[in-house]
């Protein structure tokens, strides 16, 4: 979760579960991996018709909201109650938190997800666990299999560039339909398509992406594409590869820095 400007949403009604969650979030103020607020809360509420069961990567205002809308929640956090600003304890200490109806699964979720037992198929995802690449495509690989069709997944934090490209895919897999983009987030709604790939197997270019954009060449191979064998023999070695070497080299752009959790 990426630092938010905490700020109640003025538009939400005030009689509302997400104008008081957020409001708890103006006077509590952040925790230490940053706060879901405000239009995205509402977002949830309403593609997310409750009563199901839901899982998350991460812990926070999300929690305390899932707490009341499914019937069964889970959380995968690193349990930081020790830490100074704890999200778990800023969790906790809400007088909205639903508790009964939440588990916690304590640990890093690239430890605690491989070995977690799915009994029930799920209504509703939210990935905001760790980053890095590639623990969000880790945490997908685990939730994707136990999505029921219509289940809602999200997916926080797609400005970063590798959960971006995460982003990338799901819009163009008939698994899911694309719901809506909140600020970083993005809403999708699992479609009746079948589970592909096997988890176990193979199967990438049943892949819409895959299928699209096969195969994948760099601009340097593109240009050489285009450059009749002939010429290239007329080209000495060590030119040719001075040039390959200066286009890969305008590929490459710089990255700010993220602050992630």
């Amino acid at each position: 979760m990426i630092d938010r400007v905490s700020n109640v949403s003025p538009s939400l009604d005030e009689s509302s579960l997400v104008y008081s969650i957020d409001d708890y979030l103006r006077r509590r103020g952040h925790h230490r991996a940053g706060s879901m607020w405000g239009d995205l809360l509402r977002a949830i509420e309403q593609e997310y018709p409750g009563q199901g069961t839901s899982i998350e990567t991460g812990c926070g205002t999300s929690t305390i909201l899932l707490s009341n809308l499914s019937r069964s929640h889970t959380a995968f956090c690193i349990d930081d109650r020790n830490s100074e600003n704890s999200s778990v304890t800023f969790v906790l200490g809400c007088p909205l938190f639903n508790q009964p109806c939440v588990d916690f699964i304590y640990g890093p979720t690239q430890v605690t997800m491989p070995g977690f037992e799915f009994k029930q198929e799920l209504d509703l995802a939210l990935i905001d666990g760790p980053h890095a690449f590639p623990f969000a495509e880790l945490e997908y690989y685990y939730i994707y299999p136990h999505l029921k069709p219509n289940a809602l997944l999200i997916v926080d934090d797609v400005h970063i560039p590798t959960v971006f490209n995460l982003y990338r895919f799901l819009k163009e897999d008939k698994m899911f339909s694309f719901v809506r983009k909140v600020h970083t987030t993005a809403i999708f709604r699992r479609t009746e398509s079948p589970t592909l790939p096997d988890p176990l197997g193979e199967g990438w270019l049943q892949q819409e992406f895959n299928r699209r954009h096969f195969p994948v060449y760099e601009g340097y191979e593109k240009l050489s594409g285009h450059v009749p064998g002939w010429v290239k023999h007329l080209v000495p070695v060590r030119i040719r590869a001075a040039a390959t070497a200066l286009l890969r080299n305008a590929r490459k752009r710089p990255i700010g820095s993220f602050c992630g959790r």
